[in-house]
């Protein structure tokens, strides 16, 4: 039979009993911590503050929005009139420039030898003209009929004398001499008769009216030809034709331009057009004139009432949108084109009905809701919208004019929830 000394027996149960002393100590402490508990008062959630505001009866308009981009009305793409090579460049891009201010200047020496020699061409064919309208050419004239006609007497009288004589020649009256004589005399007034009406044939012809408009019409040439170097070597210099802002620059000094090429792009972005593509519904009621609300976030100038400046007529046959226009003020030139911009048009008027801001409503399992704030508490309360706009609802139903809805922080209430309001 095995047996335990006393001091193998007494070792056993006091190592047991110091491992389970602090599992002991442990359940003490957890007993009296519940305790404790037990005896805690309650703790009171406080009140939410919310903005609200009340479900009125109004009248709006509802509104369709379409994405647009702002652009400048006015721009214009400079071009030189005359090839050539730059000379100077006055400005750049970025910089504002008066109508009529030099953008740049072409080299102007071949220009100005052509025009030097036009205005000499139409020098001397004004003189011409002029000699050919002188006074002294009709005294010529004078003289010139007056030797005709005693001429002509000259001839008249001889002829008479050469026939008698001839007569008396054949008669064998007068003597062979003497008719020669005659008959030489009677030719030399003929010919004489002929030189006169020659000369003053050279002189009519000098001074009619087909003389007279063919050198004027030299005249009108040559003039012409001036004028056109004349305008030639002053479109060597390239000005702004209108008041704005250099939106582009394509030329530097000593560069060969044309006239095809664009040197310089001018924009007035005082006055911005927001261009849209706009479905048919949309503009049926739409007329240039008419007011449109346009958001401008980018440029500083959100809630701009812009007008509509143009419809088009016709849909494009590709998209079947139509393109509209609207009009922006930029004096202060805060909106920038290329912009992207939202415009509200107008497509039906709602009168008398009861609306609450949108933000009151939200959205939970496919149905609307609002919170509405009575006597400290929120209630939510279902109800049925109807239209709306960018900035309010229309209810159907669920909530009465005077009742007061929360504005924000919905997602963080309860049903039943105390609130507390701020006005």
């Amino acid at each position: 039979m095995r047996t335990e000394s006393p001091s193998t027996a007494l070792t056993l149960p006091i190592s047991i009993t110091v491992r389970l002393f602090p599992l002991a100590i442990g359940l003490l402490i957890i007993l009296v911590a519940a305790g404790c508990r037990k005896q805690e008062a309650p703790r009171v959630q406080p009140a939410r503050a919310v903005r609200v505001a009340p479900v009125s009866r109004s009248s709006f308009t509802v509104t369709t929005v379409y994405a647009a981009r702002v652009e400048p009305e006015i721009q214009v793409a400079v071009m030189a009139k005359v090839p050539g090579r730059v000379a100077s460049v006055g400005s750049d891009v970025g910089r504002k420039v008066g109508k009529g201010e030099v953008l740049f200047t072409l080299e102007s020496q071949d220009y100005e030898a052509q025009y030097r020699q036009a205005d000499a061409a139409y020098s001397g064919a004004k003189a011409n003209l002029n000699r050919t309208n002188d006074s002294s050419l009709g005294q010529q004239l004078l003289q010139a009929r007056a030797a005709v006609d005693q001429a002509q007497v000259q001839y008249d009288d001889m002829k008479s004398a050469y026939e008698k004589t001839k007569a008396l020649f054949d008669g064998g009256v007068v003597a062979r001499r003497q008719f020669d004589d005659v008959e030489a005399r009677f030719k030399a007034a003929g010919i004489q008769l002929e030189a006169a009406k020659d000369s003053l044939k050279l002189l009519e012809d000098r001074s009619g009216p087909q003389s007279t408009e063919v050198v004027s019409a030299q005249a009108d040439q040559a003039g012409a030809q001036a004028e056109l170097a004349r305008n030639q070597l002053e479109n060597t210099v390239v000005r702004s034709p209108i008041d704005g802002v250099v939106f582009m620059r394509n030329v530097e000094v000593g560069e060969l331009v044309g006239s095809s090429t664009a040197a310089f792009v001018v924009m007035d972005d005082s006055t911005v057009l927001a261009r849209a593509e706009v479905a048919g519904n949309a503009v049926s009621g739409l007329k240039p004139g008419m007011p449109v609300g346009v958001g401008l976030a980018a440029g500083g100038t959100e809630g701009t009432t812009g007008k509509v400046a143009s419809v088009s007529p016709a849909a494009d046959p590709r998209t079947g949108l139509y393109e509209v226009k609207v009009r922006l003020a930029n004096p202060a030139r805060a909106i920038r084109p290329g912009t992207l911009a939202r415009l509200a048009f107008p497509l039906e008027e709602r009168r008398d009905v009861l609306v609450v801001p949108n933000q009151a409503v939200f959205v939970e399992s496919g149905e609307e809701w609002v919170f509405v704030a009575a006597s400290g508490i929120a209630r939510k309360t279902r109800v049925r919208v109807g239209t709306a706009n960018e900035t309010v609802t229309e209810i159907v139903s669920g909530a009465a004019e005077g009742d007061e809805v929360v504005l924000d922080g919905q997602s963080f209430l309860n049903e039943g929830e105390a609130v507390t309001i701020v006005r």
